[in-house]
């Protein structure tokens, strides 16, 4: 496909599903993530390779809130309408260490 200025929406067809998902894994196994919001439909092609490179069910469980449904507030990655052409990370907030007194 040929680059363009306008949002694609991503589908099974037009994503490199291998590459998305290492981006995804590689944001998740730092342990620092909140909330990492993604349309639901492509969730479920997330959570299916993640389940091929050997997640532990457990670990999709907290990650995933497929395949639960789109309203259950559960899991790190959720959806967010308009999220099917981008995603948003949200990290947690850096909070700051307090300098001993002297």
């Amino acid at each position: 496909k040929v680059a363009t200025d306008q949002y694609v929406r991503a589908s099974a067809k037009n994503i490199d599903l291998k590459r998305a998902w290492d981006l995804l894994h590689g944001f998740l196994k730092t342990d620092e993530v909140v909330f990492l919001f993604v349309d639901y439909k492509l969730q479920k092609l997330f959570y299916e390779q993640a389940q091929k490179e050997k997640v532990p069910a457990k670990t999709l469980k907290k990650w995933f809130q497929y395949p639960k449904g789109k309203k259950v507030l559960r899991g790190i990655i959720r959806h967010e309408p308009g999220h099917a052409t981008h995603l948003h990370v949200r990290f947690r907030r850096e909070v700051k260490k307090e300098e001993p007194s002297s």
